[in-house]
């Protein structure tokens, strides 16, 4: 499926045909779609299926008159009553006069977009949309870590209770899930850092002074977290502050390391 939004005065709309400053989305494309997207916009067919293949690696790729960004993004399908979490390949075509992107499922990393859910979104803005992208997926990423941390307290409790095979089994497949993301999300973390330094996608000098401001405060002490005892002091001390502060609810975005997170989850979770 092809769909193609620009941005208006009144928000998002979808248009039949492609213009400067559209986004095409293509969801799990047939291959006649692909074959008229790669003769229409000039781009390699193979850079076109990439993202549907789900053993694409995160990577960039800077071609003459484009730049390919393949990201990974966490999915969730439910079989046998059972809910599974994996990633999947998500790609993202920069163009001096459009967004393209290509993904299998229609993921809520572009829903919201297509929704006008996003504030501050233009399709003109090109990447500016590429960076609410990645921070919508990310967003996406804790959301789901969430739930497998609510699953995994569930799942321990009963076999507390009663080691059946049934209940290992879930757990199993949580601990899966975990190590998928972790895996992505280090590529991610790759990708991110080389789509500041390129100079194929140009930036505002507002987005080069914010993402200079994250390379030198930001990231650093991200990267701080990655130590498990450094994690869990500084995550202690906060959980500890938000109890004492009398906060009935607050939305906390953590590091994009896993077992860090999981920490700061465990903390949040004791303090009440």
């Amino acid at each position: 499926m092809i769909r193609i939004f620009r941005s208006t005065d009144t928000g998002i709309q979808e248009f039949p045909d492609a213009s400067e400053g559209c986004w095409v989305a293509c969801t799990n494309p047939t291959p006649d779609e692909l074959m008229l997207v790669s003769t229409r916009f000039k781009i390699d067919i193979d850079d076109l299926k990439s993202p549907l293949d789900e053993e694409e690696r995160s990577r960039i790729q800077v071609e003459d008159h484009y730049v390919l960004v393949i990201l990974d993004i966490p999915n969730a399908v439910v079989r046998k009553e059972r809910e599974y979490f994996y990633t999947i390949p998500f790609g993202i075509i920069y163009m001096e006069n459009l967004v393209l992107t290509v993904c299998l499922v229609d993921t809520p990393v572009l829903t919201m977009f297509m929704d006008g859910r996003v504030r501050g979104f233009s399709t003109y803005n090109k990447t500016k949309f590429i960076y609410q992208m990645l921070y919508q997926n990310a967003s996406l990423y804790l959301s789901y870590l969430r739930i497998i941390e609510k699953k995994s307290d569930a799942v321990e409790r009963k076999l507390q209770v009663s080691q059946r095979n049934e209940e290992l089994l879930e757990m199993q497949v949580l601990e899966k899930s975990l190590v998928y993301f972790s895996t992505s999300l280090r590529g991610n973390e790759v990708v991110l850092d080389r789509l500041k330094r390129i100079s194929a996608i140009p930036r505002t000098e507002e987005e080069t002074e914010l993402l200079d401001w994250l390379e030198t405060y930001t990231f650093p002490e991200e990267a701080k977290f990655t130590d498990l005892t450094y994690a869990e002091r500084s995550y202690d001390l906060f959980a500890e502050d938000l109890y004492e502060g009398a906060t009935t609810r607050a939305l906390v975005y953590a590091t994009t390391d896993v077992p860090a997170t999981i920490i700061l989850m465990e903390l949040l979770e004791e303090t009440g």
